[in-house]
């Protein structure tokens, strides 16, 4: 579960660097549009933290761990395609509101597999690694999408009337395309810990 983390972290982040310079870029530097899109993000990460504190989650927390992080990606993926707020909005809101249930299910398996004499040192490592999945995932994005991503959807190749189809060629275009592959490694990562029988096995032991 330590590797999980990290790689959801790391791609988690790897997207939230695009998020800003995406909007701007898609919409000619409106900073009112990218206010209102973070706006929808802190109500829906509210409206889920709310609903899971009355809800509780379920008793297989691997499974509202994987489910969290498959909807979170899924949204992202949406978004990245999306170059208007007509689907930031409601794709930013979904993610949001998921998010908690990934967080929470998280924290309740760490706390439920580990010894309370070394929680300490076990959440400050997890702590760490996320500190470092993110710190790398910064420095990755944007040099990714300003060197590479960006050039590819602007120049003239074989991949240009597919990457006009799907993300577009005009400014913002290979940074969508970035910032979708990244959601789409989410989505990966969500079902692979759905499918991952050590997860449930471990989660049952402990229930």
């Amino acid at each position: 579960m330590y590797n999980l983390g990290f790689l959801f972290w790391f791609a988690h982040e790897f997207g939230d660097a695009l998020y800003s310079p995406l909007i701007l870029a898609r919409t000619g530097g409106n900073a009112t549009i990218l206010g209102g899109v973070s706006s929808i993000m802190g109500l829906g990460g509210v409206v889920g933290a709310i609903v899971l504190s009355l809800w509780g989650g379920s008793q297989q927390r691997w499974r509202d761990m994987a489910l969290g992080i498959i909807v979170v990606g899924v949204s992202k993926v949406a978004f990245g395609l999306g170059r208007s707020p007509l689907i930031w909005l409601p794709t930013q809101f979904a993610a949001s509101l998921s998010f908690p249930l990934f967080g929470g299910s998280e924290q309740a398996l760490w706390f439920a597999h580990v010894e309370a004499n070394v929680q300490g040192q076990v959440f400050a490592a997890v702590m760490l690694s996320q500190q470092v999945a993110i710190a790398l995932a910064t420095i990755m994005a944007g040099l990714l999408a300003d060197y590479v991503f960006e050039l590819a959807t602007r120049s003239q190749s074989w991949l240009t009337p597919l990457l006009s189809n799907v993300v577009g060629t005009e400014p913002g275009g290979g940074i969508a395309l970035l910032y979708v592959m990244t959601s789409a490694n989410l989505v990966l990562i969500g079902f692979y810990t759905l499918l991952n029988s050590k997860l449930g096995l471990t989660n049952r032991h402990n229930r």
